[in-house]
């Protein structure tokens, strides 16, 4: 009989090592954001604000970071930079009530038109949420289609769930594929100046089109060097300086 191998000695340290070190760079994070906490609640929103885009630059990026960096940044009247946040924070809650009403606030502050188009609907769900809806389904077609296959008496009665749940799962895959471009489809950015001039071309020089306000979400077009070709709520369309606006990543 081979006896069983050991696990090396240096393996198990090295283990112990990693798993410790996860442990204390968690305990860290916490107390940094509870100081971050401590900060904001005496009302130094400056060095609150430092402190949590601490965390974030540091890997320790969350609902609850993006939340409170956002709510720092409302009180310090940096309205586009906390609907930046509050956005980020949903990709890590996309229901939390909290964001949501904080998020709603700040956009009504300065009164922005809201970006025409698309299903919000579809953001109620994370793209993992959507693609397991889409799996049940697909799991009842085919372990209908299996027992068609040995259960002759119920065959009748099969078929007819295995022809509900493919149409089911038609559906099902639009809705998926449907939440998947209202994510990707598009990208959206933030102004975060408090007032992005809008340009004909993106050249310093070329001639101004309008204004937009901080807090404004617009649809990003393209690009070129230092510039984003938008589209704003009213279908206006121009060339803002990439430093005027944030650009936001897709929901997931």
């Amino acid at each position: 009989m081979t006896p069983a191998r050991s696990i090396p000695p240096g393996l198990l340290l090295l283990l112990a090592g990693a798993w410790f070190a996860n442990v204390w760079s968690e305990e860290i994070a916490e107390k940094r954001f509870d100081r971050a906490n401590v900060l904001f609640e005496q009302g130094d929103y400056p060095q609150a604000i430092e402190s949590y885009q601490a965390l974030i630059e540091n890997d320790s990026d969350s609902a609850a970071v993006r939340f409170n960096l956002g709510n720092a940044l409302l009180r310090s009247s940096r309205i586009g930079e906390a609907v930046f946040h509050y956005r980020q924070a949903l990709t890590y809650a996309p229901r939390d009530p909290a964001i949501l009403t904080n998020l709603k606030y700040a956009r009504e502050s300065r009164n922005p038109e809201a970006l025409s188009g698309g299903w919000p609907w579809l953001l109620k769900l994370t793209l993992n949420e959507w693609t397991l809806l889409t799996l049940v389904p697909f799991w009842v077609w085919m372990i209908a289609r299996l027992m068609i296959l040995f259960q002759t008496d119920a065959k009748p009665y099969l078929t007819i769930v295995s022809r509900t749940a493919f149409i089911a799962l038609l559906l099902a895959g639009g809705v998926l594929a449907l939440a998947a471009l209202e994510r990707y489809g598009s990208t959206t950015a933030v102004v975060v100046t408090e007032e992005a001039i809008v340009r004909y071309g993106p050249f310093p020089e070329s001639e101004h089109s309008h204004k937009l306000e901080d807090s404004a979400e617009v649809r990003i077009l393209g690009h070129k060097e230092n510039w984003w070709h938008i589209k704003d709520a009213s279908g206006r369309e121009g060339w803002l300086e990439r430093t005027q606006v944030r650009q936001l990543p897709p929901r997931p």
